[in-house]
């Protein structure tokens, strides 16, 4: 493909210098680079010898409309071939645009000059893009680079949305649209120039409703929702409409484009997303919190306060929920969860569900509950090993074995300012059998900045001074690190396992305060 590109383009050259060899200093008319805001008119002046063309720059004042349809294109990508009717001589008004990039939808012809009479040079297949140089004033054509640059030469393609969808241009970050904690909607209103494009991103879960409506005052905004993970269109540019609802399938975000095709405007969006299944009370949405692992109700976030597992049952006795599930590395999962059941020897609330998610939480949210993850260090990091040894000595054990699990570091509140969590366990037996040596420990500690000093918070400490056939040792583990009440905080999960038995923890930590708020577990 790119021989037959690099073969097309030198016999245009060639043919061009040809046609234009009397002109002074041998070069080929460029169109002129935009500059600020003035528009430039190009007249494009088809030259029917030899089925080449040749750009002419023509300043002039006035905009003559250009016929914007570009014909069905077919599976293949299509041959470069001349033009068949003379292209139009009036001029064509190029303005800028805030447009960078434009994506072909389909497999698109690309011609030397904006109409249907200019030769086909090259194409985009289909999802291939363009870098976008400039726009006719009428909006029928695109002015881009073309596909194999040559100094001087420009290339057209056709703006019509069954073809083109402007893009995101490489490095450009989109507006984050959030929810209060526990709304299932938000308004955003947006000022968007004019001939111009914006961007915004939502999380919204699997198995939940969304909703859209946009309102422009000029009535000219288009947008188009793609999921940025599984890259479907969800609502196309081109179908006009304002609103659209639709039922997600995937957890993820989704990437909402808005296309302004007229003079500056103020833009209203209303955005809803709701679980399809009753999740609402008097009080509020309902967002309980299970362990994967087990499938134990530690509760959940109800009326703007934690509430516990004994309290959240009779508050999700109604009907089965979509449970997302969450781990260090982020989403793992969803799985529905049915109507909680209480009975075993602890009576503890559990909820059933087809299959089990270890090793993550699992929530009813219409948030992304993990928008900042955690990231590893290395557990041999001299400088924590040093602090979990300076906690334990100062614990009572006077020469510890040093055993780090993992170290993850994080920023819990959202301030840039991160924490690092230690997860240490030195149990000789492990935690299959009952007893514990002499010397071990488990811990979790949490380093963190108060004030203006950096200190270690100890979220849990066991140390063993002694051993004993009948001590049960109990063995941490970090879950997740999330916001599992849509406040744009994070909570630390951690989970204990010993012989026969488990809980899970939600611990809440900021600023000087830490704090168990959600507990479940059970044991022989």
């Amino acid at each position: 493909m790119k021989k037959i590109r690099l073969m097309t383009w030198s016999l245009l050259l060639v043919a061009g210098l040809l046609l234009i060899g009397c002109t002074p200093g041998g070069d080929e008319p460029a169109i002129p680079t935009l500059v600020g805001n003035t528009p430039i008119a190009v007249v494009q002046t088809p030259t029917v010898d030899s089925g080449d063309v040749v750009a002419t720059v023509v300043p002039v004042e006035t905009a003559v409309p250009q016929e914007t349809a570009e014909p069905a294109v077919t599976a293949n990508p299509p041959a470069p071939a001349p033009a068949t009717e003379p292209a139009p001589a009036q001029p064509v008004v190029i303005v800028p645009t805030d447009v960078e990039r434009v994506m072909a939808l389909a497999n698109l012809n690309v011609r030397l000059g904006p109409g249907l009479g200019f030769t086909v040079v090259d194409w985009l297949t289909e999802g291939e893009t363009a870098v976008v140089t400039g726009i006719s004033a009428d909006g029928g054509w695109w002015r881009i680079l073309c596909p194999e640059p040559s100094p001087g030469i420009s290339c057209y393609v056709s703006a019509a949305g069954q073809f083109t969808q402007p893009v995101m241009a490489d490095g450009a970050q989109p507006q984050r649209i959030e929810f209060a904690p526990g709304a299932t909607s938000a308004t955003v209103e947006v000022q968007i120039p004019a001939n111009a494009q914006t961007w915004f991103v939502l999380w919204a879960a699997a198995e939940q409703t969304m909703s859209i409506n946009v309102s422009a005052e000029n009535n000219s905004v288009l947008f188009h929702l793609q999921g940025k993970q599984d890259g479907v269109d969800y609502k196309q540019m081109l179908d006009g409409n304002s609103f659209w609802q639709g039922k997600l399938p995937v957890s993820q975000d989704y990437l909402l484009t808005l296309d302004n095709l007229s003079s500056a405007t103020t833009v209203i969006i209303d955005i809803s997303i709701v679980n399809n299944l009753p999740t609402d009370t008097p009080g509020g949405p309902l967002h309980p919190i299970v362990d994967g692992s087990t499938g134990f109700l530690l509760g959940g976030w109800y009326d703007n306060r934690w509430v516990s597992a004994a309290e959240y049952v009779a508050l999700i006795s109604d009907a089965a929920r979509p449970y997302i599930f969450y781990g260090l590395s982020g989403e793992t999962g969803v799985i529905t969860g049915q109507v909680p059941t209480i009975g075993g020897i602890c009576n503890q609330p559990t909820v059933p569900m087809a299959s089990l998610m270890p090793g993550s939480i699992g929530l009813v949210g219409r948030w992304n509950a993990t928008p900042r993850l955690p990231q590893d260090v290395p557990v041999n990091t001299e400088v924590y090993r040093q602090v979990l040894a300076e906690t334990l000595q100062g614990a009572g054990l006077a020469n510890p074995t040093i055993t780090i699990d993992r170290i993850l570091r994080f920023d819990l509140e959202g301030d840039g300012v991160e924490e690092v969590l230690i997860v240490a366990n030195h149990l000789t037996a492990g935690i299959g059998q009952p007893p514990a040596a002499a010397g071990d420990y488990a811990a979790v500690l949490l380093r963190k900045i108060i004030g203006s000093e950096v200190v270690t918070v100890p979220l849990y400490l066991d140390i063993y001074q002694e051993g004993g056939d009948l001590v049960f040792p109990l063995r941490y583990e970090a879950l997740a690190v999330a916001d599992l009440n849509g406040d744009g905080r994070l909570e630390i999960v951690i989970a204990a396992d010993r012989y026969e038995g488990r809980q899970v923890a939600v611990i809440e930590s900021y600023g000087a305060t830490s704090q168990v708020m959600l507990q479940a577990g059970c044991h022989q």
